[in-house]
């Protein structure tokens, strides 16, 4: 991501990106939203769904979130983990 910069421009930007991410007075829990436009000030590079142009690879994405956010506002799971080979950790809260 940062493989462009000189190095004292790496040092900065990582230092700005670390600063921001772990500063509890922004991020007090996982769920906070970061805003794209705050992601890009403190120099991370993104991607938004909204600017690609495969329709496809959004909706795909889209059909992802809308099945995680079904299954946790539905179901007594709080954490769900998935990685590419379909192996999946679900967290149930029990009473």
């Amino acid at each position: 991501m940062l493989s462009g910069f000189e190095e004292n421009k790496q040092n900065d930007t990582v230092k700005m990106i670390l600063d921001r991410l772990t500063n509890l007075e922004f991020n007090k829990s996982h769920d906070r939203h970061i805003h794209h436009q705050e992601c890009q000030h403190i120099g991370l590079k993104i991607e938004r769904l909204e600017d690609k142009k495969s329709q496809k690879f959004h909706d795909l994405v889209l059909t992802v979130h809308h099945c995680f956010m079904h299954t946790l506002a539905n179901t007594n799971a709080f954490k769900i983990i998935e990685d590419y080979r379909g192996r999946a950790l679900v967290k149930i809260q029990t009473l």
